[in-house]
């Protein structure tokens, strides 16, 4: 009987030391090599294998971010900015990401990094500043087939930051502060230009109408209260009134 236990001890201690345990999580994927050589993809769950001839690669199969941090480049116009680019990114295929570099994420940052060179190189600071949208588009449109081929689909990629030099920030604000005062003297100028046009339609149509000016009294009277105002004939100008009609007008001389 003890004989027997001995047996048992040895054979769990045997087990120990032959084969180990894996538990691959539910974000995760398993590749399974097999002498070297790539044997299987593992969905989540438990598995054991025999230690010497196995090995176990985990992949974290969920989305992450990859941030290109406070890269200086020189644009067109030979302005130097610093660029903070990021990119969200997920594994779609598990062993590409694992055979075909080195290092996935290190891969991932290199191609941000190039690219935004590449299309950041050729613009000024204006259209950098202009076009982040555009830029965006672009960077993820040049970088996605490459990441592809090592197994990584990529979500998004956007430029974050665009950092100036001292010098530049105040030129900048002065730039921006001048063209808010452009507009702001543009608008006002339209807005009289239309009261005068406004205006001088008014009297273009009173000259055409000279009775819609009492019928304008009259609307304004029915609409207020508390006025008094005595509708006549149009008054005369001084100028107009020849001394034939001053002489009507005035009283006359009392003899002595």
């Amino acid at each position: 009987m003890k004989g027997f236990v001995l047996i048992l001890i040895f054979a769990y201690l045997v087990y120990l030391y032959a084969f180990e345990s894996h538990t691959i999580f539910q974000y995760e994927k398993g590749l399974r090599f097999l002498k070297g050589k790539f044997h299987s993809l593992l969905e989540p769950g438990k598995y054991t294998f025999y230690r010497f001839n196995n090995a176990l690669i985990r992949v974290d199969m969920r989305k992450r971010t990859v941030s290109v941090p406070g890269q200086e480049i020189l644009t067109s116009d030979n302005v130097c900015l610093k660029i903070t680019a990021g990119a969200v990114f997920e594994i779609s295929d598990p062993l590409k990401a694992v055979t075909s570099v080195e290092n996935y994420h290190d891969y991932l940052y290199s191609l941000l990094h190039m690219n935004c060179r590449s299309i950041l190189g050729s613009l000024t600071a204006d259209e950098l500043i202009a076009k982040r949208n555009e830029i965006a588009a672009e960077l993820l449109e040049k970088t996605a087939p490459l990441a592809a081929e090592a197994g990584i689909k990529l979500a998004d990629a956007r430029i974050r930051d665009i950092t100036f030099p001292g010098e530049l920030k105040g030129v900048f604000a002065k730039v921006a502060a001048a063209r808010k005062d452009g507009q702001a003297l543009l608008e006002r100028a339209r807005g009289e230009f239309a009261a005068l046009r406004s205006l001088a339609n008014s009297s273009k149509l009173l000259d055409e109408n000279p009775n819609l000016l009492q019928l304008r009294l009259i609307q304004a009277l029915g609409q207020s209260s508390g006025h008094t105002v005595v509708i006549g004939a149009p008054p005369v100008p001084f100028a107009h009134i020849t001394p034939q009609d001053k002489n009507k007008t005035s009283p006359e001389k009392k003899g002595c």
